[in-house]
């Protein structure tokens, strides 16, 4: 189950041969979890990125006490800025 499927074809780690578990499952299912795979990465490292954007949008207005959900969207955007 936890069995590698390779790199995404015309990304660095194409390099290899297809793996034994991709030639069983198909191309179809073997691209949707490359995909998956290379997307949650890509998900992981903009939510990293996007943290210094949101300190600075919490630090416009210190009024703002988080209790609810619409407090907590008042704070985290940049409505809050100015």
């Amino acid at each position: 189950m936890c069995d590698s499927l390779g790199g995404l074809p015309l990304s660095k780690c194409s390099a290899g041969d297809t793996t034994e578990l991709a030639k069983q499952i198909g191309i179809g299912p073997t691209l949707f979890l490359m995909s998956t795979k290379a997307l949650s990465a890509f998900f992981f490292l903009i939510a990293i990125l996007n943290v210094p954007v949101m300190m600075f949008y919490s630090n416009g207005n210190t009024e703002i006490e988080i209790n609810k959900v619409d407090s907590f969207f008042a704070t985290f955007s940049l409505g809050n800025v100015g």
